[in-house]
């Protein structure tokens, strides 16, 4: 018998995946064609997934494609963006100057203020941009991205992958993701978001044991024989003990191949365990190297060779021999231009071999001297936090500092550094309070908005600082008033100020947000004096935030109370101050999108379009946070009035992928997309969404779009055929606008009020909400929107057809098509009420014209029914159905999305172009795939080259 060599310990073809690795190539050939794909595969330590991966990322490369790879290890946990930036070779020294551009970004902590209640959250702008960088990779070959240990990732990097999921099916893209099982909620939800959008995943089982004999088979050029595969059944069907186990063997001289061919192994009971083999391959090295290899592994997964020379007080090029020695035993591996330890399980063995109170020492003295070289403070913070004792005040302040750096690009991470900067520090130590405020609106950003909110009552109830407790009672006051608990907020600002406040800015707010609670309470008490006190108080103070702020509490007021001209002109002074600030507090701030909001109300809809459009100018790429969100809502609500309401559904999706229960644009959102759908037709969406928001404030949380909620939830029950049951959806609702005051809340339900009161024989109410409107329409000569309003309520309740037919003159109509078409149909009504059926039926036909181009078909529905009663039929004209497929069925604005498309332009400069929000791109592009039947933005390219003909020139793509 002779002794045997392990050859390899990578086998020269991949055991006992077959199946797996079919299922991946097909996945890939779909992605080639344009219809990306995703795959998570998951599965244990030592289970084969890098090597699952590495395999379809060689057929991938061997197609030419592009591929980017990279892991996260443990450090990244509080790494911004760490794996994707290190696979998509993000860096200041990137030769692609939109990488260094993104670099800088990441790396902006001059830019950021030493507290968080003033800088946004810039996680989701970063990922746009990534996601953007990936769609203009895609445009020049297929990419496949690779991205491992999901389950070591920061939050930032499950934020873009998510985002980068949802978009993926419109590029060619194959996106593969691996990741142990674990108990993360956020991997969890991404693992969840990639089945949804229909990735696959794979779930690596052990090997069985015939496949464990072939994986030896392979490395060893020979069966295994009787004795040696009952060690090998030892190692659970692992594959990478099966390479550690015959590496061990055959470095202890313990293989020899019999006479038959078959490899055996000496009567000796191998231990199968990684960390015992790995000290086994240590005990062969020098012992330079192996201390070198001990001490890297407390460094991390990752080797940096310049932090190994700074804890090692060694010259680099010492440290060359060691290094190759330990790249020969395997222990350590060079890729992607890294060194590292081979398996993330050897890199274990190391580091848990060091005592648990040397480990401490040692990463608290690395962190000390990576402070002193100027590392990252990410990197210091972390050893920092494995290695500091309670109160030192060192230690606290590194973790302060990364935290604040980290937590607006991943929220998550931030959270867990500032807690243990809180959590190492003395109860006397002054920084404790002010970690712990930022600590709160870091959880909040994080999601975990009640735990933001309790500690925020915490600091403000414990610290002896006066400031701090006002800046962290008018962050809590704002959060509160942002979900709709409106009493608690003014009850917290009251505390804070009656406690005293030294920070004139601090207290300005903290009575503005007082003055705004109370306005909201119906509160009893001179609300416009006191804006108006606090407004002069802003101007003497000289800061445009607070003055801006002041001005749209001071616009609220007088338009709550019907004095639109001087709301509007407060307003426009509001964004006027607004954009003066910088980008990052100019998106954060309220001016732009309460201005818009009163053009609104005073009907010029495309006018507030342009002002949130300025906005998003501006401010440049806004971060996805609750005020990207208002401004998705908000566009989608003017598109709603306006008639738009395929748009509107797109910015609707846009708000509703990123928002969660618990701010007033989730539920708005929901409002707004549950009455498209009950006036289309559609019942189950609309009750599912408005019990949804019931849902919402029934817990307290907010809705601001009160008067929209309560619309729909009438029409939803006018179906019942009892109107009375429709008068009670509305009438709390107009008893709140009588008491608070919201006199533009009368204007929105007064007509349909006065409506279903006369129809549930009330005609008192109906003539008392007639007169509430004209009231109104007085006061605001100019506003056309009120003196039709105030004739339409007028007309309804006491059922002139006259009057009624005034509204719909186009001199004097309503402005809105749903309303215009609502405001026809009472004409209708009027008109065969008296006895004039003919003009009656060429009204109820103008009715079912506004509604057809809305695609209300309910509406129509109901408008017939109502009618017909009255002895009055529209004609048997069939409606024009816009059809569900093919060209012709592209809305006008998922049209004008296409022909961008067709010029080759990326999702975000097709954004940039149009000033809407990437993720309205998004959805535009994905509702015209599949109208269109295509399953790639490749295909959609192609077909729109035919439509153009082969002369070029000017692309127009309507349908013929």
């Amino acid at each position: 018998m002779s002794q045997v060599g392990v050859h390899a310990t990578m086998p020269a073809a991949l055991v006992g995946r077959r199946e797996q690795l079919r299922r991946l190539t097909e996945l890939l050939s779909l992605a080639e064609v344009g219809s990306g794909q995703v795959t998570v595969v998951r599965g244990e330590a030592g289970i084969g997934k890098t090597r699952l991966l590495a395999e379809v990322v060689g057929v991938a490369a061997s197609k030419g494609w592009l591929t980017r790879t990279a892991a996260a290890s443990e450090i990244d946990e509080t790494r911004a963006f760490g794996a994707v930036a290190d696979a998509l070779r993000v860096s200041l020294a990137a030769v692609d100057p939109r990488l260094v551009e993104i670099a800088r970004q990441m790396d902006g902590r001059e830019s950021r203020a030493p507290s968080l209640e003033r800088v946004p959250v810039e996680v989701h702008r970063i990922a746009d941009e990534l996601v953007g960088y990936v769609e203009t990779l895609c445009s020049s070959a297929p990419l496949a991205l690779v991205v491992e240990n999901l389950h070591w990732a920061d939050s930032s990097t499950l934020v873009f992958l998510r985002r980068l999921v949802q978009l993926c099916p419109q590029h060619p893209v194959l996106v593969l993701l691996s990741v142990r099982p674990t108990d993360r909620p956020e991997v969890e939800v991404l693992v969840r978001t990639a089945a949804g959008a229909g990735g696959a995943l794979v779930d690596l089982e052990p090997l069985d044991f015939g496949s464990v004999c072939e994986l030896a088979e392979q490395i060893l050029w020979g069966q295994p024989g009787p004795r040696l595969s009952a060690q090998l059944q030892r190692t659970s069907g692992n594959p990478l003990l099966v390479v550690e186990l015959l590496s061990t063997a055959r470095q202890r001289e313990l293989l020899t191949r019999t006479a038959t061919g078959q490899v055996e192994i000496e009567d000796a009971d191998l231990p199968v365990g990684i960390d015992v083999t790995v000290l086994h391959h240590l005990s062969v090295l020098p012992a330079e190297t192996v201390d070198l290899l001990r001490t890297a592994a407390i460094l991390g997964q990752t080797i940096d060779l310049a932090e190994l020379a700074l804890v090692t007080g060694r010259a680099m090029l010492e440290l060359a021999g060691p290094v190759r020695a330990a790249v020969q035993a395997r222990i350590v591996e060079t890729a992607g231009g890294q060194l590292s330890f081979r398996h993330d399980l050897i890199h274990d063995a190391l580091y848990q071999d060091w005592p648990p109170q040397v480990r401490k020492a040692l990463h608290n003295e690395f962190g000390r001297l990576l402070a002193a070289s100027g590392a990252p403070s990410y990197k210091v913070a972390h050893h920092l936090a494995l290695g500091a004792e309670w109160g030192d005040s060192e230690a606290v302040r590194w973790l302060q500092r990364a935290g604040l750096e980290v937590a607006p690009l991943a929220p998550l991470a931030g959270t867990k550094l500032l807690q243990r900067g809180a959590d190492l520090a003395r109860l006397d130590d002054p920084v404790r309070d002010v970690i712990r405020t930022d600590l709160a609106f870091a959880l909040v950003w994080a999601g975990r908005v009640a735990d933001g909110e309790r500690l925020a009552r915490e600091v403000i109830a414990e610290t002896a600082v006066a400031d701090l407790r006002g800046r962290a009672s008018w962050w809590l006051a704002s959060s509160l008033l942002n979900r709709g608990r409106v009493e608690e907020a003014r009850g917290v600002c009251s505390r804070a100020l009656a406690a005293g406040v030294d920070d004139g800015r601090t207290r300005i707010l903290l009575l503005l947000t007082e003055a705004i609670a109370s306005m909201s309470l119906g509160v009893h008490e001179p609300v416009l004096g006191r804006m108006r006190d606090l407004l002069e108080d802003a101007r003497r103070l000289g800061d445009a935030n607070v003055r801006s702020r002041c001005l749209v509490g001071l616009e609220m007021a007088e338009a709550n109370e019907g004095r639109l001209d001087e709301a509007a002109e407060h307003g426009a002074e509001a964004v006027r101050d607004a954009e003066t600030l910088p980008p990052a507090e100019m998106v954060v701030a309220p001016a732009h999108v309460c201005y818009a909001w009163l053009l609104e109300e005073r009907d010029c809809l495309d006018d507030a379009l342009d002002t949130v459009g300025r906005l998003r100018r501006l401010s440049g790429a806004l971060p996805r946070s609750p005020s990207a969100a208002l401004l998705d809502v908000a566009c989608a609500r003017f598109h709603f009035l306006a008639g738009r309401w395929d748009v509107a559904l797109a910015d609707l999706d846009a708000a509703l992928a990123w928002e969660e229960p618990g701010s007033g644009s989730w539920a708005d959102a929901l409002v707004f997309r549950a009455a498209i759908a009950l006036h289309r037709g559609q019942p189950a969406r609309a009750h599912d969404d408005l019990a949804l928001v019931e849902r919402e404030i029934a817990s307290g949380g907010a809705c601001w779009a009160v008067d929209h909620f309560a619309l729909a939830r009438a029409f939803s029950l006018e179906v019942t055929g009892r109107p009375s049951d429709a008068v009670d959806a509305l009438s709390p609702v107009w008893h709140l606008a009588e008491t608070v005051p919201l006199a533009m809340v009368k204007v929105e339900i007064g007509p349909h009020l006065a409506r279903w009161s006369l129809a549930a024989g009330d005609p008192g109410t109906a003539l008392a909400v007639a007169g509430a409107v004209e009231v109104l329409a007085r006061a605001n000569p100019g506003a056309t929107r009120l003196r039709a309003a105030a004739i339409w309520s007028r007309g309804v309740a006491e059922s002139d057809a006259d009057l009624l037919l005034e509204v719909v003159r186009p001199e004097h109509r309503v402005a809105r098509p749903l309303d215009r078409g609502l405001a026809c149909e009472d004409a209708a009504a009027a008109l065969a009420t008296a006895g004039s059926a003919v003009p009656a039926g060429r009204l109820l036909a103008e009715a079912i014209e506004h509604y057809d181009a809305l695609g209300a078909s309910q509406r129509i529905s109901s408008a017939r029914s109502r009618l017909r009663a009255l002895g009055v039929h529209a004609g048997a004209r069939g409606r024009r159905r816009r059809p569900v497929a093919g060209w012709a069925a592209l809305t006008d604005a998922e049209m004008q999305v296409v022909e961008l498309v067709a010029e080759r332009l990326s999702n975000p400069e097709i954004a940039e172009r149009l000033f809407v929000s990437r993720r309205t791109v998004e959805t535009h592009v994905s509702h015209a795939l599949a109208k269109l039947g295509f399953a790639s933005r490749r295909q959609l390219v192609a077909a729109a080259a035919d439509r153009d003909g082969p002369e070029g020139g000017a692309r127009t793509l309507r349908p013929a």
